[in-house]
């Protein structure tokens, strides 16, 4: 039996601007030449109820029989109807519209605050789903800069240990947004006691 080998690709439908990397062309990221056999999503498909699913090739989908693939959380009409609701409100061109202006505002301050300290090597992502990877000055530090970003009351996370990853809420306000993007930029104080 032939095996394509396989991949693990966390995204977010919506917060990717309404692409999935298969779908898209992105130029920052030769990952994307790639095309899966399968896709799993969850969380924002459920709009917070729990459900996932999984899209695949027709090769693949024909190698399926009774009984294969099981779920938890299959065929509960309550949550597929809240997930047509989500899906409805999200997959809107006015929806997609402040997620890739939103995802602009972030990038952009991103590379302002990274050209006053060079703190990342590189910015990647789409739309508001964004990964910092820390410049070799700064590698292993990003729970450091999470807990400075805490102290500012702003949530980040990491994707191990040389990236700060940033994934606000869609309904976040720019005002909100631009906010908390300013205590990140306030954490320099922080940073700088801490790390340098």
């Amino acid at each position: 039996m032939k095996c394509s080998v396989g991949w693990v690709v966390q995204e977010n439908y919506s917060a990717t601007s309404g692409k999935y990397s298969e779908d898209s062309e992105q130029t920052d990221n030769s990952v994307t030449n790639l095309k899966p056999d399968i896709v799993t999503m969850a969380k924002a498909l459920g709009g917070g109820l729990p459900l996932g699913a999984m899209l695949c090739t027709e090769k693949v989908a024909q190698t399926f029989k009774p009984g294969d693939h099981g779920t938890t959380f299959g065929g509960n009409p309550i949550v597929t109807a809240v997930a047509g609701a989500a899906f409805r409100k999200i997959n809107t061109p006015e929806m997609m519209e402040q997620v890739n202006k939103k995802g602009l505002v972030i990038k952009n301050h991103l590379e302002a605050l990274n050209d006053e300290l060079s703190l990342f090597e590189t910015i990647r992502g789409r739309g508001m789903m964004l990964g910092a990877v820390l410049s070799k000055a700064w590698k292993g530090k990003a729970s450091t800069m999470v807990t400075a970003c805490q102290e500012e009351g702003v949530l980040v996370l990491v994707a191990g240990p040389d990236v700060l990853r940033f994934l606000p809420p869609l309904n976040i306000s720019i005002a909100d947004l631009q906010t908390a993007l300013d205590r990140v930029g306030k954490c320099r104080n922080y940073l700088f006691s801490r790390v340098v």
